[in-house]
């Protein structure tokens, strides 16, 4: 369990879920501290309040499905190359099933670990293109993907569906779900127990959002934020992370 009076500066092993393995991963992106790991940001964002059937894909065009896989396995070219195959299908189109078909170039560990098993619900996020080794089939290269724990599934509370999803740069083992939780967990503990850096008159000038809000809705944005002004990191709180890292900066060579 975290500390009762968890800080900003309480070093991050000790925030439940972490521990020395993990504490050791973060320390490797300079995230030492429990403010380390909430100013560890998204890098892009997962509109899941929306997502695309199978069968209302475009080919050409970047989507996020929520499939339930098939079968998986490891095959191997002529020229001696691997390719790990996945077939995944959704409900889309009941009476004639779709199907969509993800592949990993040299992904020899996810047969070897064992990632994928039959009947896992999984997103899936890439450029949709048409499989020409399939019969009106579609297929996702090299696409991102994140599977669902079964007990989530339907869990209106979930971190994973049903909402913008932050998406971050895995850190070693530490995936973008388990960052995810990390700092869910912080921000729960903290709550508005986040000080603002920024001066009152420097908030006021610029109609900032405080620091306490930013740094939620930066991880966690409202349904009312625009996926195409998160993408361009362009809400209210990014714009006043932003601001707040160059006043950091500024106030550093003054």
């Amino acid at each position: 369990m975290p500390p009762l009076q968890l800080k900003l500066t309480t070093d991050v092993k000790y925030l439940k879920g972490v521990g020395p393995a993990r504490a050791e991963l973060l320390a490797s992106r300079g995230i030492h501290t429990v403010e380390d790991l909430l100013y560890y940001t998204p890098f892009r964002y997962e509109d899941r309040t929306h997502l695309t059937a199978i069968d209302k894909l475009i080919p050409g065009q970047a989507a996020t499905i929520l499939a339930k896989v098939l079968t998986g396995g490891l095959m191997r070219t002529r020229r001696g190359l691997y390719i790990y195959e996945l077939a995944a299908t959704d409900a889309s189109g009941a009476a004639h099933p779709r199907m969509i078909r993800c592949k990993w170039f040299n992904a020899v560990y996810l047969q070897r670990q064992k990632v994928f098993r039959p009947g896992q619900r999984v997103f899936f996020y890439g450029k949709v293109e048409r499989d020409p080794f399939g019969t009106g089939n579609l297929q996702m290269i090299q696409p991102q993907y994140e599977i669902l724990p079964e007990s989530e599934e339907g869990d209106r509370d979930s971190l994973e569906v049903g909402r913008v999803v932050p998406i971050y740069e895995s850190i070693g083992r530490l995936s973008p779900r388990v960052l995810r939780r990390l700092i869910a967990t912080a921000l729960q503990f903290l709550g508005e127990r986040i000080p603002d850096h920024l001066p009152p008159s420097v908030l006021s000038k610029n109609k900032l959002t405080k620091g306490a809000r930013a740094v939620h809705l930066t991880h966690f944005p409202e349904d009312a934020d625009k996926i195409e002004d998160l993408s361009r990191f362009r809400t209210p709180a990014q714009v006043r992370m932003i601001f707040e890292e160059f006043f950091n900066v500024g106030a550093g060579l003054a």
